[in-house]
């Protein structure tokens, strides 16, 4: 058997060196097997095909190359295995950050169009949920009980975290009873002829949306009429 490409040997019957066609074709199939694993991401057909290649003789640039690819591979194959994860995940940011590393490696080529296109799906779905999740908080925040409620259903929807849905579920209750003890001193204090107490009542149930416009005109007029007795 001969491991090198061009190795020949002298015939003692004919005086003259020949070469073996069979050596020579042995590394170029074992070359051809070398490259045309290159063109894949099986690390284990790889490397077991540029330990052949070595056998046979192949040239060492091209082994070079192929355990420079097999290097990529590995870095491909994490890649892949990182997008999956984030696939399954809940984190915009990570499932952003694997397409990122999986375009720059081209791995998509090794891609289903299936997987690709859940990937792009699951991306815009986490974008809505990190943002149902920020709008939440930020209602959270004020206090417009009708934001927050239209907020949270968007949340709850989105499939935010339950610890948001929580806070918010908590702000609607709160929200709630400050609205019925704000239209409750309204309601009292439009009877009574303290301006000062019915300013300030008006001003809180305006602030929480308590209570409806009429009932807010009517807290208007009530002061106007108490402004006109004070001047008699």
């Amino acid at each position: 058997p001969y491991t090198t490409l061009f190795r020949s040997r002298l015939s003692s019957r004919t005086g003259v060196y020949w070469r073996s066609c069979r050596a020579e074709h042995l590394t170029e199939e074992a070359q051809n097997y070398m490259l045309e694993a290159m063109e894949e991401i099986d690390l284990q057909t790889l490397r077991s095909t540029i330990g052949v290649a070595k056998e046979k003789g192949v040239d060492p640039e091209l082994i070079a190359s192929a355990e420079q690819r097999a290097e990529v591979v590995i870095q491909m194959i994490a890649a892949r295995d990182e997008l999956m994860a984030a696939l399954a995940g809940f984190n915009a940011e990570r499932l952003q950050a694997a397409l990122e590393t999986a375009e720059e490696l081209e791995l998509d080529e090794f891609l289903s169009e299936e997987t690709l296109e859940s990937a792009v799906d699951r991306f815009r779905f986490l974008e809505l949920r990190t943002q149902s999740g920020e709008d939440l908080r930020a209602s959270i925040a004020g206090h417009i009980l009708t934001d927050v409620q239209a907020r949270l259903h968007s949340a709850k929807v989105n499939h935010c975290d339950d610890d948001i849905i929580q806070l918010g579920e908590a702000r609607v209750v709160e929200l709630q009873g400050m609205i019925a003890v704000a239209a409750a001193e309204l309601a009292s204090a439009v009877t009574t002829r303290d301006a000062e107490r019915l300013q300030a009542a008006k001003a809180a149930a305006e602030r929480l949306v308590a209570v409806d416009a009429s009932v807010i005109q009517e807290a208007e007029d009530r002061l106007a009429h108490l402004s006109t007795m004070d001047d008699a």
